[in-house]
């Protein structure tokens, strides 16, 4: 058996997709009318978009306004294990 396949920014099998101020992420086109992201939609229907990111719900898309602070990150971090990961 082969490798497996793997997204043109997936090394390794671990995701890395780096985004700078000013980039838009979007579902593709062919995607959008899947019902995964209705029920994503529905489901955080609601919650607070960060200042650093703007969001379109109704295009399925976002743009990064600016890149956040660490005081901006609203979600528990741990430095050094993301450290210790990429310096495997």
């Amino acid at each position: 058996m082969g490798p497996k396949s793997t997204p043109p920014y997936c090394l390794d099998g671990i995701s890395r997709l780096h985004t700078e101020a000013g980039d838009v992420v979007e579902i593709r086109e062919k995607n959008k009318g899947d019902n995964h992201y209705k029920l994503v939609l529905e489901t955080t229907a609601g919650r607070l978009v960060p200042a650093w990111l703007e969001s379109d719900h109704e295009n399925l898309k976002g743009e990064i306004k600016t890149l956040p602070t660490r005081e901006e990150i609203d979600v528990p971090v741990n430095e050094m294990l993301i450290v210790e990961l990429y310096s495997k």
